[in-house]
């Protein structure tokens, strides 16, 4: 299920005027939703919240004073936090769809069919190493890929708080996409998780004197034709700092 993009939620909200923002509070719609179980405000609460910033903005049509300019920006701002705490949790309850049916148009359904937008995909920033999602006894991880014939290795291991190194890690795993979804976690436990890559390089003739030991280790070493070559006894790859969650 390698390479599963992200869902996000378009929350572009403070340039929206104050009609179109109301219109769209409106229309969001989680009320008896089968995965957006318990929304951080509810469809009566948001709606409500939407008719009284546009009741407060006809007023504004007659009443120009200062009080009222000030109470609709802080009607506008209350449903602006509504609508965002709503779609963030559109959003996630999107990405555990996605990741449970491998699918990312069944995730994009929730978004859509819950009144929510889509946010347009641009330019994809650089992105570090991060946990996208994670559930009871899964967590979803990602890393920056490296390289189109790149291969990553992950190690983690549970540890008694955030900040500490694990005294055990569980068997290394190894892929070929730059994003892993783990399985089978002990739950209520912290995580730490770390990763490396590597890279073959260049290889030189099998003819050439013994190779040089890499010196990056993110790359496969160095080859004597197609022998790559490790000192014994050492670890030859460039972990990453830890990232630590807590499973659920």
């Amino acid at each position: 299920m390698g390479n599963l993009a992200k869902i996000k939620v378009s929350l572009d909200l403070e340039d929206m005027d104050v009609t179109n923002l109301a219109s769209m509070a409106k229309g969001v719609k989680t009320t008896g939703d089968p995965d957006v179980t318990n929304p951080s405000v509810t469809d009566l609460v948001m709606h409500g919240q939407a008719d009284d910033l546009l009741d407060c903005h006809d007023q504004r049509g007659t009443d120009k004073s200062p009080s009222k300019t000030r109470e609709e920006r802080v009607l506008k701002n209350i449903l602006i936090r509504s609508v965002t705490d709503v779609g963030l949790d559109v959003e996630k309850a999107a990405n555990k769809v996605a990741i449970a049916q491998g699918d990312v148009a069944a995730g994009e359904a929730v978004v859509l069919r819950c009144g929510y937008k889509l946010k347009k995909k641009g330019m994809k920033p650089p992105r570090e190493f991060e946990v996208v999602a994670s559930g009871p006894g899964w967590v979803h991880l990602r890393v920056k890929s490296v390289g189109s014939r790149a291969g990553y290795l992950w190690r983690f291991g549970i540890t008694t708080e955030i900040g500490k190194t694990p005294t055990e890690f569980m068997p290394i795993l190894v892929t070929l996409e730059c994003e892993i979804i783990i399985t089978n976690l002990k739950r209520g436990v912290i995580m730490g998780y770390q990763m490396a890559s590597i890279l073959p390089v260049k290889q030189v003739p099998s003819t050439s004197p013994n190779p040089d030991v890499a010196k990056d280790a993110s790359l496969g070493g160095s080859a004597k034709g197609n022998k790559p070559s490790y000192p014994a006894g050492s670890d030859p790859y460039n972990w990453t700092d830890f990232l630590y969650d807590g499973t659920k």
